[in-house]
């Protein structure tokens, strides 16, 4: 299926064909499109680039080549131009209209890959049986990391990082890879971070100096 952008290109691409079945001099496209209108202006060539933007280039020069002008115009889209308000009659073509036959730019599976790729990473995380912890914390995965847009220092990210994965370094997780014999914290309770951060009596001064902060 056509992205809404390809679609949007498309109809400015056949606006430019019909303009050079006409005698006049002079057209202005109008579109509501903005991402297009802006893509147009900032054509960088590239193996990537969108086909449709290529043909529009080309069709474009034609016109040009004839003695002819022609603008491409962003306005508002529902903003009251009645020409503009064509919601019905594009729903209606979706259904009954012909079939351009139009090539799908390889630009437009990104996103239904990377959906698919993402919802399977999800179920693969679901599913997987280490990480228990961090799960509770985090059910879902993210496309970027925790800290982003945060500022504070490496040390920082690496100790609450660790926090979060249940890898800090108090008795439980020491005991667990063989660097103590005993989970218990002096106050006898487990030293699991639970305890450290919001119970353990004998560090109540650091607990009530933390959350005061």
């Amino acid at each position: 299926m056509l992205s809404i952008f390809s679609a949007e290109l498309i109809a400015i691409k056949l606006g430019i064909s019909m303009c050079l079945e006409q005698e006049d001099d002079t057209f202005v496209i109008f579109t509501d499109s903005k991402s297009s209108v802006e893509n147009l202006k900032n054509i960088c060539l590239n193996p990537n680039l969108n086909y449709i933007l290529l043909d529009i280039l080309e069709l474009y020069h034609n016109v040009l080549s004839r003695g002819k002008q022609i603008y491409i115009s962003w306005i508002k889209a529902h903003s009251g131009i009645d020409e503009n308000e064509v919601n019905s009659l594009a729903k209606n073509d979706a259904k009954n209209g012909r079939i351009l036959g139009s090539k799908i730019p390889e630009s437009d599976f990104i996103p239904i890959f990377r959906k698919e790729l993402k919802e399977n990473w999800q179920l693969k995380y679901e599913l997987g049986e280490k990480g228990q912890f961090f799960k509770n914390i985090q059910p879902k995965i993210r496309d970027k990391p925790w800290f982003e847009n945060i500022i504070c220092n490496r040390l920082i990210i690496r100790i609450i990082s660790r926090m979060r994965c249940n890898h800090a370094l108090f008795a439980v997780y020491k005991c667990k890879i063989g660097l103590l014999d005993n989970n218990k914290c002096l106050c006898d309770e487990i030293a699991d971070l639970q305890p450290i951060l919001l119970e353990c009596r004998l560090k109540k001064l650091e607990i009530d100096k933390l959350y005061q902060n």
